[in-house]
């Protein structure tokens, strides 16, 4: 292999406010939304869980059940994850259980079935179809992060609105809203669809999460059901202005130690790495892997240029197709070429470059695109790096190392397995 150029481990200083506990502030802001609602105890509510990897979330819920307990009701948690999770009531349950929402710990239920029921029509026309269980129940409290989405642009994007619509749509709600965006744009969909869901349903409001550049709770946010549509979008500016960003726009070769649908819709951001949106420009993005919350789904896999077999050995291909097929992406399921080896991947980077010499390449190597706090970039960055008040150079310049297997020697602590 040619020589290629050192890394440096450096570290970014972005906004670090946090909730210290989450359960107890979540506890407050459910009991905030409960004040004046129309609720009797005995009633029954479903409150939502999602499939992203949402900070501190099995706390979060937690806490909300305790608020919902303590006047008497009788909360059960429900998957609201479209067709995330293969799209069947076993994989999303199973989602959920892995990061910890488990009924010991959140102190309810946890109910998942993929049967939807229509509840109302939108002035469009679009029938609107809700998660048979979450229909039946009595009230309803929504629990989402408020986060820029990774195709879908608009004032609501990743949050209580899109957790309402697309997310307690199951599969079969989320395929026909995906194809109603397509025909009427999302913005439009959402303004005539919420309204609708509000006024038929009981809905109690929500709690919108917002975290901060290192995956941490910064603000829960109580917000009446009649005003998400209006106080969402301010929401989802905080969420902007607090994401982590690459420390430089122009790239020859990003390395992502993995990908899953626990850091992004997409796998990867586009929001954070620039690919089907304005922002950095790399010219190879190698994937390394797959996070083990994804269970098998390597939605966004198509936004990458090489990868190796250790991901498509891990790949539950139909769940990966049925999911991006859903969002009317199926591109974001094709598979680059896998390697055997890192070496191999990593060697075949430099082909597709805009520079013939592999010692000025500008590698940026990063563990995932939710953590940027720390990451390596090659010697030819320092110059451009220098100085930076938000910026720390940790150590010396070392050389990229392989292990005998050719998989690459970690820079991040954990290692991949």
């Amino acid at each position: 292999m040619k020589q290629l150029p050192r890394m440096i481990r450096i570290r970014q200083r972005f906004d670090s406010t946090c909730i210290e506990d989450p359960r107890g502030v979540a506890r407050q802001a459910a009991g905030e939304l409960l004040v004046g609602a129309p609720v009797a105890p005995g009633q029954t509510v479903a409150v939502t869980g999602s499939s992203r990897g949402i900070a501190h979330i099995a706390d979060i819920l937690a806490g909300a059940v305790e608020a919902l307990r303590k006047v008497g009701l009788e909360p059960f948690i429900v998957p609201a994850m479209g067709s995330h999770g293969g799209g069947t009531a076993e994989r999303q349950l199973a989602v959920l259980h892995h990061y910890g929402v488990t009924e010991s710990h959140v102190g309810c239920p946890v109910r998942s079935q993929v049967e939807t029921v229509e509840v109302g029509v939108t002035p469009d026309g679009i029938p609107l179809r809700i998660d048979k269980l979450a229909a039946e129940a009595d009230h309803i409290l929504l629990v989402n992060r408020i986060k820029p989405h990774s195709h879908l642009i608009g004032p609501c994007e990743s949050g209580l609105a899109k957790i309402l619509l697309i997310g307690l749509g199951k599969p079969s709600g989320a395929a026909f809203y995906h194809r109603a965006f397509a025909r009427l744009g999302f913005g439009q969909v959402f303004q005539s669809a919420v309204p609708v869901l509000v006024k038929r349903l009981s809905i109690l409001g929500g709690l919108a999460i917002v975290e901060n550049a290192y995956d941490e709770t910064c603000r829960i946010e109580p917000l009446r059901a009649a005003e998400i549509l209006a106080r969402e979008p301010a929401l989802l500016e905080q969420s902007k202005r607090l994401m982590p960003t690459l420390p430089v726009d122009d790239i020859h070769v990003l390395v992502l130690d993995q990908i899953g649908k626990d850091i992004s819709g997409a796998g990867m951001d586009p929001n954070v790495m620039g690919r089907d949106r304005p922002g950095p420009r790399s010219d190879v993005i190698f994937v390394r892997d797959l996070t083990p919350a994804s269970e098998g789904n390597a939605s966004g896999i198509g936004l990458a240029d090489v990868t190796v077999k250790r991901l498509t050995e891990k790949m539950d291909w139909k769940a990966t197709f049925l999911n991006c097929a859903t969002a009317l992406h199926p591109h974001l399921a094709r598979v680059p070429y896998a390697f055997d080896t890192d070496r191999e991947a990593l060697e075949a980077c430099f082909t597709a470059v805009r520079t013939a010499d592999p010692l000025a390449a500008r590698i940026v190597w990063v563990r995932s695109t939710l953590a940027l706090g720390e990451l390596e970039v090659s010697e030819p960055l320092l110059g451009e790096l220098a100085g930076r008040s938000n910026l720390e150079i940790l150590g010396e310049p070392h050389p990229i190392a392989f292990r005998p297997d050719g998989s690459l020697v970690d820079a991040f602590d954990p290692p991949l397995a």
